[in-house]
């Protein structure tokens, strides 16, 4: 999807996450947004641009985390009491249960990784086998520059890809598409810090597989 309209993307956005102002910033006269999106079964692959500053206040997002990776430009991310400047190596997560605000600068290019928050709340309680009682609160400041974090970068852009070539995600469901998002979950869970990081670095996930191993080979070749 692109458009010029600031109440059509609005309302299509929406569709996709949650309801949401969005207001342009002085140079509204150049506005215009591009949105794709690739489905899957417990998250979704996006590429979101704007191509003037905005602001974008969603409040809390409810029953989904959002991981943003930008890939140009900077945007401003407030999620609870911590604000992120994001730029090419620093991303952000954004809590459900955490109010957001965020201003995205003209020029602003981000992927972002949408996980339902209740697959992402099962898959922690597999790893660690035990229920967890609390929402998961991940650190709103993501350090891409991090190993744990490149390695798990790097499987995010590689089923970006996958979904680019209709491999997988969309209406291309793999056989193997679960486990695909698993692995994307998983990592992300052991990668950033969070109210459970500790327990996970202790925990030995409970999702590997000689079906991960080929699904892990796929996605990356």
């Amino acid at each position: 999807m692109r458009s010029t309209d600031v109440d059509l993307v609005r309302a299509s956005v929406a569709e996709q996450f949650c309801d949401h102002d969005l207001i342009p910033g002085a140079a509204h006269g150049r506005f215009d947004a591009c949105h794709s999106q690739a489905q899957g079964q417990s998250l979704s692959l996006n590429y979101m641009r704007y191509g003037c500053d905005v602001t974008i206040n969603p409040g809390e997002l409810s029953d989904f985390y959002l991981v943003q990776i930008p890939l140009l430009g900077a945007a401003k991310v407030r999620n609870g009491r911590k604000t992120v400047e994001a730029t090419h190596r620093t991303g952000s997560v954004l809590n459900p249960t955490r109010d957001t605000h965020m201003v995205w600068y003209g020029g602003c290019e981000k992927l972002l990784l949408q996980i339902d928050a209740t697959a992402l709340h099962q898959m922690a309680e597999r790893i660690l086998g035990h229920a967890l009682t609390h929402p998961i609160v991940f650190d709103p400041e993501v350090q891409l520059e991090s190993p744990a974090l490149q390695s798990w970068e790097r499987k995010f852009r590689a089923a970006v890809a996958v979904a680019d070539q209709k491999g997988a995600f969309g209406d291309s469901q793999h056989k193997h598409q679960t486990l695909f998002e698993e692995e994307l979950i998983t990592g992300f869970l052991m990668a950033q810090p969070s109210t459970v990081h500790h327990l996970m670095t202790q925990a030995q996930p409970q999702v590997s597989s000689p079906q991960i191993n080929r699904a892990r080979t796929y996605i990356l070749v």
